[in-house]
């Protein structure tokens, strides 16, 4: 007979929660940024390679944030991942993002020998299209907040001096960076 094995759930305390759309809310905010950055026709390597990487980072904690509907767990204990899920978000199906999930992975978080498999600037390209469904999820995602929860979540971060998060720019950065894709979709074809 199989011995069922159980599983300590982790239960957030309302700090943590409030802790925690603050750190979702600064990935999405760092993620903008940072493309900004690598969309800046005068940034220069090594800088705009740190942006892009940094984006990058950003984006594989988001998809995880989005994509996971449990948390993993470790010697029967649940681990204390932040997911959507937590906030009231629906998980998401990001296998569309998996491959180039892996890719960052294998190229950014990770020393592996298929960086090699890449050797002209056009194969080590990173394209914006691909990230366009987690983009959409991110701005759904800000505009489910409620001006409580940021508000709350802000005065959390004053307290705590974690740094001031500009949401009601979050949007209208979402907005640009997917506005930005559906004209290189358009002028692609």
């Amino acid at each position: 007979m199989k011995k069922v094995r159980t599983v300590v759930p982790f239960v957030a305390t309302n700090d943590e929660r409030v802790h925690a759309l603050g750190a979702v809310l600064y990935e999405i905010q760092q993620f903008c940024l940072s493309w900004f950055e690598v969309l800046n026709p005068n940034a220069v390597n090594p800088a705009r390679n740190a942006f892009l990487e940094s984006m990058l980072l950003h984006a594989r904690a988001l998809t995880d944030f989005f994509g996971r509907g449990k948390r993993p767990t470790k010697d029967g204990q649940e681990l204390d991942d932040v997911l959507s899920v937590d906030f009231g978000f629906e998980r998401s199906d990001l296998k569309a993002f998996s491959d180039l999930r892996t890719r960052i992975n294998k190229e950014v978080a990770h020393i592996s020998y298929s960086r090699a498999a890449r050797k002209t600037p056009k194969e080590k390209a990173w394209h914006l299209p691909p990230f366009a469904p987690l983009i959409g999820l991110c701005l759904d995602f800000v505009k489910s907040r409620t001006d409580d929860e940021i508000k709350k979540c802000m005065a959390y971060r004053r307290k705590h001096n974690a740094g001031e998060i500009d949401c009601s720019k979050l949007s209208e950065w979402l907005s640009v960076l997917l506005d930005g894709i559906r004209r290189l979709e358009v002028h692609s074809k």
